[in-house]
């Protein structure tokens, strides 16, 4: 008897879908989170900026001078603490963790879909 037969597909779409809806559920999950973390990382700015604090400043300056792909010095006479940063830190990596879970979660998801199409192909063609 072959492997491919109709049952061991109802078994494979079972496992297949209920991978990918928990992995669609990770990502709603996620996303929610990532949405608080903004608004929290909000307000920290906001009061960082009337305490004459600098601690998440320094992050946010590293992190938007990456948007070109290179950091964009500071001006050293109005902004010291940037400079002095600038100067302290030679490499500083921003990483994307939005896009690359993105990216990891859509690989995870055609994979399944992959063995669930070539799962329904090869019982098919033996059915027939």
């Amino acid at each position: 008897m072959s492997e491919h037969n109709w049952a061991n597909f109802a078994m494979v779409g079972g496992v297949a879908l209920a991978s990918i809806l928990v992995l669609w559920t990770w990502l709603n999950i996620t996303r929610r989170w990532w949405d608080i973390q903004n608004v929290h990382l909000y307000r920290m700015h906001e009061i960082e900026a009337e305490l004459g604090m600098w601690k998440s400043r320094y992050v946010d300056y590293l992190d938007k001078s990456r948007i070109l792909g290179q950091r964009s010095p500071a001006n050293p006479t109005s902004e010291g603490r940037l400079y002095a940063l600038d100067q302290a830190i030679a490499r500083y990596s921003r990483a994307r963790v939005h896009r690359r879970l993105r990216l990891l979660l859509g690989i995870l998801i055609s994979g399944w879909l992959a063995l669930l199409i070539r799962e329904l192909l090869l019982t098919l063609s033996l059915s027939f």
